[in-house]
């Protein structure tokens, strides 16, 4: 096989993976079945991957992360690991400073929109350590007050004083679910009362994020990346 014949057969798997990442993107029914044959490709061009592909593949990475149905690995996000949220809040924000500078079309998905985004992630990145917690004390007395130890649980507090402010809506959705906040150790409300804080809110909905974000990350694919050569002429 000559370097011609080469540079053809990688051309050829790196439109069909272009395919499969349109798939996975926009189309959560395929997500599994797409996944599967992605991953295959992968092994095969590892060496020669394009930085435009290897971008595309991060999108799909953070999508298949978000959508917990179709993805059973070890870099799944779970909605009570604070730092898995940390880790996805920095990979979302490095794939928008990649993402943005490359946007044809004139909007906000790179700005407001995504400063919005990046405030929900941050709500979550909040409520992980609220839903472990009281995960945790479902087996206590009925009434009894959750207790978050600044120094052992993320600094749940100074977080939320950091990275929202007063008058935003979601600084006080937070402070809510509290019941006192002095000094380095918090107390959050019984169990009952946050439950009902938290169905009774749906900005604090994670079923609510995960579509909005998704959408979001979509919105990104199709106004990046052109469509895929297969889509484009019906394969």
């Amino acid at each position: 096989m000559n370097d011609h014949d080469t540079f053809t057969a990688s051309d050829l798997i790196s439109n069909t993976m272009d395919s499969f990442c349109y798939e996975i993107i926009l189309d959560p029914m395929a997500r599994a079945q797409k996944n599967d044959r992605l991953k295959y490709f992968m092994d095969q061009i590892e060496s020669t991957k394009s930085k435009r592909l290897q971008t595309c593949m991060a999108l799909v990475d953070l999508i298949l992360r978000l959508d917990g149905d179709q993805n059973d690995s070890e870099a799944k996000l779970d909605y009570w690991d604070y730092k898995k949220w940390t880790e996805f809040v920095k990979d979302f924000q490095n794939l928008r400073d990649e993402l943005a500078p490359k946007a044809f079309t004139d909007n906000d998905l790179f700005t407001k929109r995504f400063i919005d985004a990046l405030k929900f992630c941050n709500l979550q990145r909040a409520l992980s350590v609220i839903r472990l917690e009281v995960e945790d004390a479902m087996n206590m007395p009925k009434g009894s007050d959750i207790l978050i130890d600044e120094h052992e649980e993320a600094g749940l507090y100074t977080f939320i004083q950091e990275n929202f402010t007063s008058g935003d809506g979601l600084y006080e959705h937070l402070t809510s679910l509290f019941k006192t906040t002095r000094g380095m150790n918090v107390k959050l409300k019984p169990v009952r009362q946050i439950d009902q804080i938290m169905k009774s809110r749906k900005d604090l909905s994670i079923e609510r994020f995960v579509k909005v974000l998704e959408r979001l990350l979509q919105n990104w694919y199709v106004a990046v990346f052109p469509s895929p050569i297969w889509v484009m002429i019906g394969y």
